[in-house]
């Protein structure tokens, strides 16, 4: 696998349940650095927390509304000297 800083996207965005978004890389990201943001068109949905997994390889995105139909954006700044995108669709 090629590492994260070589791509400009996650290795995959999900939308898990009503409410939650998972971002995954394909290796463990500095989270001290990394700074999540999500973006649904020209909006910013409220995110209530981000939680990293212990292996720091995904993160998993507490969204404060149910997520409806449409394309959300999470954006990883601060590892790189670009953002790290990727998006899912629901």
């Amino acid at each position: 696998m090629v590492p994260y800083w070589r791509h400009k996207h996650p290795q995959s965005v999900e939308a898990k349940g009503v409410k939650t978004l998972v971002v995954t890389f394909n290796k463990a990201v500095d989270t001290t650095k990394a700074v999540v943001a999500v973006t649904k068109g020209t909006t910013k949905p409220s995110v209530t927390s981000t939680t990293w997994a212990d292996d720091k390889k995904s993160a998993t995105i507490a969204m404060g509304a149910k997520l409806t139909e449409g394309t959300y954006t999470v954006s990883v700044t601060g590892l790189t000297a670009a953002a790290i995108t990727g998006s899912v669709t629901v």
